[in-house]
């Protein structure tokens, strides 16, 4: 215990000083342009998802923070998480959560750094990045959603290389829209692969009793609420139920008004159709 709460205070110490931007100023600002860093609150009790693919992130948790006894017995945690699906369903709020949960910080990669460049350029700023998850632990996201199917499959491809021989245990996140996109070898080399969905009555239903767990509910009609949702995504809905909770603040109520959050709704709805 007493090495997991040390192992834990020096992850704090180290994305203090990375969200600080002290650590990223190396390589002539290169590595700084290249990764955005936080320290997300996020955890995964806040998350809605599926049971099976909590339970599989709970056990990439645990084995990440019980490393070093894997260690003993040449064994090591996940690594590598593919996380596919359609935007706002929080494949990026999942790897968040991941670092939250571990206490470190969130390195974001910048795709468009990677796509504007040459390969030369390219190879060189992934092999930073492989440095880096050497030197500093926390989790690294890349979202290729906007990456060329040749082009992420190249940064793949060299990243891992760089990172073949190494020492690092830093989970590394992809997030993308389609699975299918990735070359089957490529696919294989993620140790799990979580697809996420649009949601489903149920988990609308459970998404918006979570965001309103601080408010009272009983004016609102959850199966009219849950029907209005239609096609909006996990951000959308949250999105909606931020600007009814808030509009309660401002009246002094604890209770959500039913109206409220059936105009943030059709608010996001029109945003969805344009």
């Amino acid at each position: 215990m007493e090495a997991f709460l040390a192992d834990h205070a020096e992850a704090s110490e180290v994305g203090r000083a990375f969200v600080g931007g002290g650590a990223l100023e190396c390589e002539g600002g290169e590595l700084a342009a290249l990764v955005r860093v936080s320290m997300p609150r996020t955890r995964f009790d806040d998350l809605v998802i599926y049971d099976t693919h909590r339970d599989s992130l709970e056990l990439l948790r645990s084995e990440q923070r019980e490393r070093k006894r894997l260690a003993i017995h040449g064994l090591r945690p996940t690594r590598r998480l593919l996380l596919s699906g359609p935007s706002g369903t929080g494949r990026a709020l999942t790897a968040g959560a991941l670092a939250a949960e571990l206490n470190l910080p969130l390195f974001e990669v910048q795709a468009e750094r990677l796509a504007s460049v040459n390969e030369a350029q390219r190879d060189r700023r992934l092999r930073l990045l492989a440095e880096s998850m050497e030197r500093s632990r926390g989790v690294y996201l890349l979202d290729g959603s906007g990456l060329a199917s040749g082009v992420l499959s190249a940064c793949l491809a060299r990243l891992f290389l760089d990172l073949e021989h190494g020492e690092s245990d830093s989970p590394f996140v992809l997030v993308l829209d389609r699975e299918d996109r990735l070359a089957e070898g490529a696919v294989e080399s993620f140790e799990l692969s979580i697809h996420y969905f649009r949601p489903t009555r149920p988990v609308i239903e459970q998404l918006i009793r979570k965001r309103f767990q601080r408010f009272d509910l009983r004016g609102v009609s959850l199966a009219q609420i849950v029907a209005r949702c239609g096609e909006l995504n996990h951000a959308q809905i949250t999105s909606a139920c931020a600007r009814a909770a808030k509009s309660a603040i401002l009246r002094n109520s604890p209770y959500v008004e039913q109206a409220d959050l059936l105009r943030a709704l059709d608010d996001e709805r029109r945003r969805v159709r344009r």
